[in-house]
């Protein structure tokens, strides 16, 4: 049996936190919004294999209930619903930088990652500047947007961390979403970005045994 998530609407439960002061040297919003992310840390391997891509034919099941975490069958996942696996390319608009994504039903948020950053005024507004590096060309893309505010990560068995939240255009597939994006340092994880359900909420149905099912025919 392969077990497929559902993604629906669904209500998302926020904590809002007052908080005086930011470590951010910039006109922030002051208040942080607490997001679990229950990523698991990998350490990088030298020249680690990708995930096999697993084409078999899945079992003919039917939808349960229309929940976060349904069980389907491949055929009766909806026509407007793309089919997507535990990860896949996404492509930054309008930069056109392509990523490797882990697909994550767990996390609330999207996180992307980035070498470095740095807070500005613009038109009286406050701004970030952050690089992402470029994983095949290793070229240092520079990317400017406004900054949405200040979000408070909330780790498995780690301290809570502060990240800021900007906006940006992510492609998966055929769908084209602008969402808000936590930045990290996420060099010691497998992948330099993170799709969560703020993006595949009522766009995907996500098969966990199977990876890069959007660019399989690459």
């Amino acid at each position: 049996m392969i077990s497929l998530r559902y993604i629906g609407s669904l209500p998302l439960t926020i904590f809002l936190v007052a908080c005086s002061t930011t470590p951010y040297d910039c006109n922030c919003p002051a208040p942080s919004i607490v997001e679990p992310e229950v990523e698991t840390v990998l350490t990088p391997q030298a020249n680690a294999a990708e995930p096999s891509l697993d084409l078999a034919p899945v079992a003919s099941q039917s939808c349960l209930s229309q929940v976060l975490d349904t069980v389907c069958s491949v055929d009766r996942v909806p026509e407007h619903l793309l089919l997507v696996g535990n990860a896949e390319y996404i492509v930054i608009e309008p930069e056109l930088l392509r990523l490797k994504a882990r697909i994550d039903t767990g996390a609330t948020s999207s996180s992307v990652g980035v070498e470095e950053f740095q807070h500005y005024e613009r038109d009286g507004e406050s701004w970030i500047r952050f690089v992402i590096v470029n994983p095949v060309s290793r070229q240092r893309v520079e990317f400017s947007r406004p900054l949405k505010r200040i979000a408070r990560i909330k780790r498995h068995g780690q301290a809570s961390q502060e990240r800021p939240v900007v906006e940006l255009t992510i492609t998966l597939g055929n769908a084209n979403k602008q969402i808000e994006v936590n930045l990290a340092d996420r060099s010691n994880f497998r992948f330099p970005a993170l799709l969560g359900r703020n993006y595949l909420g009522g766009s995907a149905v996500v098969d966990a045994s199977r990876s890069y099912i959007l660019s399989a025919g690459e």
